[in-house]
């Protein structure tokens, strides 16, 4: 994984985010369990920058 400095001093990030895009926002099993798998799998790949915004809405 690669990874830069956020601004002059900032913190050391990965180059590949995680985005959470057009992913449901509801909870319970199986879907809670589905993301909380998704982003332990992106840490243990050395992901260590996620985009949570929400996806906009009409």
């Amino acid at each position: 994984m690669k990874y830069r400095l956020l601004g002059k001093n900032g913190p050391r990030v990965s180059t590949i985010s995680m985005g959470r895009g057009a992913q449901p926002i509801r909870f319970g099993v199986p879907l809670e369990q589905d993301f909380n798998a998704a982003v332990r799998r992106a840490y243990e790949l050395g992901i260590a920058r996620a985009d949570r915004a929400m996806a906009p809405t009409r």
